[in-house]
């Protein structure tokens, strides 16, 4: 069994600057919820919300190498979740 470490937002902003590979899974944990309520402001439903912010996620790590986030993640995150719900 694995345990999944909470990142400081400093430790994460250190390591996302510093193009380490960040645990998707921790990312994921530490958004999803966030994201879906988000989400769900949009389609009234809590499934569709899921599918929408898993969806987002798949996208980013696609394309993380091809990505510039800037200075933040989140930023990337709710723009790509409000763009998929509409």
């Amino acid at each position: 069994m694995t345990l999944i470490k909470k990142m400081s937002k400093q430790e994460f902003d250190f390591r996302k600057i510093n193009n380490e590979d960040v645990n998707n899974e921790c990312i994921f944990r530490q958004y999803n919820k966030l994201f879906v309520s988000y989400a769900y402001r949009f389609v009234d439903e809590v499934q569709i919300a899921e599918n929408v912010v898993y969806d987002v996620f798949v996208q980013m790590w696609q394309l993380k190498h091809d990505i510039d986030f800037g200075a933040n993640i989140k930023t990337y995150l709710f723009n790509g979740t409000r763009n998929n719900c509409l």
